[in-house]
């Protein structure tokens, strides 16, 4: 294991150490205040948008400015805070979506980004085919 893999695993351990007997508020507290300055987080967005873009996995808005632009967790980091630094939790929504999910149920968007992506594909496949005959 990496040096910074291992500091990693040993920061999430710490964490959920620190979460045990907390009340669902207190840990969406602690979390929203300390996940924004992490290092981890920022290096883990960074990776999502790199890998999904800036597109709404919900509604395919894709905003003007980037800022506008939010990396959800799919099981909200208030109930599940041993998956707030998961990319395997985590989607990308605009602004909008993002606010109507809020901490409700666990939604994954991105299965239907990927088939919508395919589905383009696979037609924009046809018609060059059919174009070269």
């Amino acid at each position: 294991m990496s040096k910074r893999k291992h500091t990693t695993a040993r920061m999430k351990r710490i964490a959920i150490e620190n979460l045990r007997g907390k009340s669902a508020n207190e840990i969406a507290a602690s979390i929203k205040n300390s996940k924004l300055t992490d290092p981890t987080w920022k290096d883990l967005k960074s990776l999502v948008y790199a890998s999904y873009g800036y597109h709404c996995m919900k509604c395919g808005f894709l905003p003007s400015d980037k800022k506008n632009s939010n990396v959800d967790h799919i099981k909200p980091r208030k109930f599940y805070p041993e998956l707030s630094l998961d990319f395997n939790n985590l989607q990308v929504l605009c602004g909008r979506c993002n606010k109507e999910k809020s901490n409700g149920p666990a939604i994954d968007y991105r299965e239907k980004c990927i088939d919508a992506a395919d589905e383009f594909s696979d037609h924009n496949l046809s018609q060059f085919l059919m174009t070269i005959g």
